[in-house]
């Protein structure tokens, strides 16, 4: 390290070269001068640039409002280790980032979007909601992982997603409770247009006693042949 400081102390002394330009903004950003940088050692440095980066991903969280789980949860920069290249770390990684598309995270930006949980309509589907509080997906909860001794339902979630070690089980939860609530709402969803289709052709059938009402009723007569045959 000695040797590399005198090998760049021309450039520093001639203020000209990319290395020297780049190396300049991060002195001004720090706050110190060149003198102080070249008496430091290789250990006082690395220490101030890992404060430095601490605290700038610190500000980063705090700017914004959809990661405050993450900000509670993570504590300290560095990688866990905690991810493998499958489904269940990416939705692990996605609801610790609070990204999962539920219908608080589809709102946002939109004072007047209905946030309320199509699942059981008995709140806001949020984080939250959905890992924790939602009753529709109370058999898709592992308690072995998410733990019913922690009263409070935003504490519960933040030790779930980030303060315990078995991250594929916690991935697969989510990822179950995922598709669980996907399951449901297009079953629902199926279902609301089948009775939209029979109240339009009821309706159909009442209003008009001409060929259109005929057509309906030959239409239908045809489906229920075919449900019979099938």
């Amino acid at each position: 390290f000695e040797n590399i400081k005198e090998m760049m102390l021309d450039t520093i002394e001639q203020k000209v070269g990319s290395w020297y330009k780049t190396v300049n903004s991060y002195v001004e950003e720090l706050g110190i001068s060149w003198a102080k940088l070249y008496s430091m050692t290789k250990g006082e440095i690395k220490s101030m640039m890992r404060k430095y980066d601490t605290q700038a991903w610190r500000d980063n969280l705090e700017n914004k409002s959809t990661l405050r789980y993450y900000r509670e949860g993570k504590t300290k920069i560095g990688y866990e280790f905690c991810y493998r290249n499958n489904a269940n770390s990416m939705f692990l990684a996605r609801a610790r980032a609070n990204s999962l598309k539920l219908e608080e995270a589809i709102g946002r930006g939109n004072a007047f979007y209905n946030r309320t949980c199509k699942l059981c309509n008995q709140g806001e589907e949020n984080l939250v909601h959905f890992i924790v509080e939602c009753p529709t997906l109370e058999r898709k909860r592992n308690y072995e992982i998410l733990d019913k001794r922690i009263q409070e339902p935003e504490d519960r979630l933040i030790q779930f997603l980030f303060r315990q070690n078995r991250f594929q089980e916690t991935g697969k939860m989510i990822k179950d409770m995922w598709y669980a609530r996907r399951s449901i709402l297009k079953y629902e969803g199926d279902a609301r247009k089948r009775a939209k289709s029979k109240n339009k052709e009821d309706n159909l059938m009442k209003s008009d006693p001409g060929p259109k009402r005929s057509v309906a009723i030959m239409d239908r007569g045809k489906r229920g042949i075919s449900e019979l045959r099938g």
